[in-house]
């Protein structure tokens, strides 16, 4: 720093900071919150780019192939590309949850797992089999979390 120019505060040599402590503070409803909540599922978003040609065939492909190492037990499909570009929508439903990806054409596309058990080890399985048969992919970031009722913010 070379120069200041205005807007220094003037020094208060009597000023102290206030420290706070547990007990200054009402726990309670925190506490009531945390009862109500009613974890069902977790929530894992895959976002990954390829380097490769991709198409709504090997996407949907590579969905099977996931839900298969895993037993997925599927309930029900679907892919929508009308009047999304060069992209689709696939989604799956399956016993144990389900599953959406959401490519917009070019080579970034979104897996988003959803499972009624919480098992972080599932979803990778799940996301790494996935990732595994699209070529060139690459996973750029992962989220996962809770889902549920009563404004759930834990797994069980």
């Amino acid at each position: 720093v070379v120069r200041f120019r205005g807007g220094a505060d003037t020094f208060n040599t009597n000023f102290s900071v206030p420290t706070f402590n547990h007990t200054h503070y009402d726990f309670q409803p925190a506490r009531d919150q945390f009862k109500t909540q009613k974890p069902m599922g977790r929530q894992t978003i895959f976002q990954v780019d390829s380097r490769m040609r991709l198409s709504t065939g090997l996407l949907s492909m590579a969905l099977d192939a996931a839900s298969k190492s895993l037993k997925y037990r599927q309930i029900d499909s679907a892919i929508q590309n009308e009047g999304l570009g060069h992209g689709a929508i696939i989604t799956r439903t399956y016993e144990q949850g389900n599953a959406i990806v959401v490519w917009g054409g070019e080579s970034h596309f979104d897996l988003i797992l959803f499972s009624h058990d919480e098992s972080e080890q599932n979803a990778t399985d799940f996301g790494n089999t996935f990732i595994a048969k699209v070529p060139g992919a690459r996973l750029g970031l992962r989220d996962d979390q809770p889902r549920g009722t009563g404004y759930v913010i834990n797994f069980q």
